[in-house]
């Protein structure tokens, strides 16, 4: 076990961004965040995304709607749960590292026994048990801070209700997660891949950004191919019946805002206003120095089409 406590710069930083990428060696490590992807139980990515994103050059992000949101409320909910627990919580100025996981946390207690995690969730109940992502996630920041006995989850739930859940310490669930942990890290550190079953779409366009030459797809890539055109032309006469659909329906709402079945409303054809958007054209027209100033070319990508689609 190696244990460190590392300074803290601002949340979301480069800085902040590089210490969850690399330890002082150059070795790989993982934020709590990302230990869901590791033991498989994360929504938003598996272990090659995990992959792709630590090899990827470090990027600063616009913070997205979940993260606004978790950044206004997490304050309140850290205040919160010093009223309901009865303890005195503070945002550590410091990150918590174990070998290759790190954790940022939202709130501790002064004997470092008690660790709070503040989430909002547009998804999850608070009736409903821990979500194997949180649990996870929680299992990381154990392992961070030794002295821990727990982590109690703050939640504002998807039903806008305050709710708790608690984990408790597990050492054979630690160390299932420090042994990923080395086991992904050490592949990562190789430029290999971790074991998977089949890369997306989007994936091989990230891995292999210049391909060239041939490959011959075999009996199974001829199949593959007969089914996604069979596919798409059922899909194209879908979204054909689908407007014919649309089409009739609105000529028979016309002038209505509601259209009612047996004294109920079941579809609405309401007018809203107009979006608000910059005219890029005109604006190239008028200022073309100053829009080639901001011009930025995006990265390359590949495109998958059938021979013969133009």
């Amino acid at each position: 076990m190696t244990l460190s406590i590392v300074p803290k710069p601002t949340h979301g930083s480069l800085e902040w961004l590089n210490i969850r990428r690399r330890d002082d060696n150059g070795k790989i490590v993982f934020g709590a965040s990302e230990a869901p992807a590791l033991m498989g139980v994360s929504k938003y990515g598996n272990l090659v995304d995990l992959a792709i994103n630590k090899w990827q050059p470090v990027e600063v992000k616009e913070p997205n709607e979940s993260m606004k949101r978790g950044n206004y409320i997490e304050p309140s909910l850290i205040a919160y749960a010093c009223d309901l627990l009865g303890e005195t919580f503070i945002t550590p100025e410091v990150m918590f590292r174990n070998g290759r996981m790190i954790a940022t946390l939202d709130g501790i207690n002064k004997t470092s026994n008690i660790i709070i995690e503040a989430k909002t969730t547009a998804i999850y109940s608070s009736d409903n048990d821990l979500p194997p992502d949180y649990y996870w996630q929680g299992i990381a920041q154990l392992a961070c801070v030794p002295t821990a006995e727990k982590v109690v989850f703050i939640v504002l739930d998807k039903f806008m209700r305050f709710g708790t859940w608690v984990l408790k310490r597990d050492e054979e669930a630690i160390a299932m997660l420090m042994l990923k942990a080395e086991e992904v890290g050490t592949t990562l550190d190789k430029q290999e891949l971790p074991q998977y079953d089949a890369l997306t779409e989007d994936q091989v366009k990230t891995l292999f950004r210049d391909p060239s030459g041939e490959k011959d797809l075999g009996a199974d890539g001829l199949h593959l191919l007969e089914v996604w055109a069979a596919t798409r032309e059922a899909k194209f006469a879908a979204e054909k019946e689908e407007k014919l659909a649309r089409n009739a329906i609105v000529n028979l709402i016309a002038e209505a805002e509601y259209g009612v079945v047996d004294g109920h409303r079941v579809i609405s054809f309401k007018a809203r206003k107009g979006n608000t958007r910059l005219d890029t054209e005109s604006l190239e027209q008028d200022h073309p120095d100053l829009v080639a100033k901001y011009k930025k070319t995006g990265d390359s990508t590949r495109v998958l089409r059938l021979m013969g689609d133009k």
